[in-house]
Formats: structure tokens, C-alpha cells, sequence
């Protein structure tokens, strides 16, 4: 599925560029699909799976997600 989601992204315009499982540059985060968008936006599209989630309240991040997407966006990306 990530592959599909990463073709599909990089049909978009301004998104040619996007890669998959990109090292932050601090080398601590892999992010599962990475776009540059123009005025130097970073996009950090993330395919959670159910591991990342509390399993009694499925839709609640976990401690570790959450902790990853509050390092990732002190680092200028943005989640989704």
C-alpha cells in the first residue's frame, strides 16, 4: 500500500520528488513517505498500522507515535 500511496503522491504537482522510508537528517526517524513541498515545507506522510494505536481506544495514538510525531514536527514536518 505505501508504494501505491507514494505513486500517487508523486502524480501531484510539486510532488515528483517525494521518497520513501527517508532518514531524518539527524538520521533518528525513518518517515515512510517524505515530500518537499514548494517554500520549504516538509511532509512527513506516516502509514500507521494498528501497533501504533492504544488497543482500547483504536483511534488514540500510542505513546511512542505520539512521541514521534511531536519530535518530527520540532523538526519542521508536518504529520499526516
Amino acid at each position: 500500500m505505501q508504494l501505491q500511496v507514494l505513486h500517487a503522491i508523486r502524480q501531484l504537482p510539486g510532488c515528483s520528488g517525494a521518497s520513501s522510508e527517508h532518514l531524518t537528517d539527524n538520521g533518528l526517524f525513518s518517515i515512510d513517505i517524505a515530500v518537499q513541498l514548494p517554500g520549504c515545507q516538509k511532509l512527513a506522510v506516516e502509514m500507521d498500522g494498528p501497533t501504533q494505536f492504544l488497543s482500547n481506544a483504536p483511534t488514540v495514538p500510542n505513546g511512542a507515535t505520539h512521541l514521534r510525531n511531536r519530535l518530527l514536527e520540532a523538526r519542521g514536518w508536518r504529520i499526516v
